[in-house]
């Protein structure tokens, strides 16, 4: 009687161990399944590395435009002042066009 009591004894431990790993392993899955993946040290090299080439890009192509100071040249206005006195002359040939097609 002594044998079996501490059997059972003994059995019920094992299962409580086996019971306390198993919902151990259920809680740290779960733990897992919850928590949203860090991004790797790798992830935050492309981005770093993406941004230094977006600001690389857009110096080359200031220093291509040569206009870094935001300055206008007196030959801009010139040909924009041009563009614009034909653009009016445009404008007035299609308004008489329009009223000549009114007036028919």
């Amino acid at each position: 009687m002594w044998v079996e009591s501490q059997t059972s004894l003994h059995e019920s431990r094992v299962f409580t161990v086996i019971d306390r790993k198993k919902t151990m392993e259920q809680l740290e899955e779960v733990s897992h399944a919850v928590e949203p993946e860090k991004p790797s040290s790798k992830s935050w090299l492309y981005i770093f590395g993406a941004v230094i080439l977006i600001f690389g890009l857009t110096f080359i192509f200031q220093q291509m435009s040569g206009t870094t100071t935001g300055e206008v040249r007196p030959a801009d206005i010139e040909s924009l002042q041009a563009e614009i006195a034909e653009l009016r002359g445009t404008v007035s040939d299609l308004e008489a066009r329009i009223d000549a097609l009114e007036n028919e």
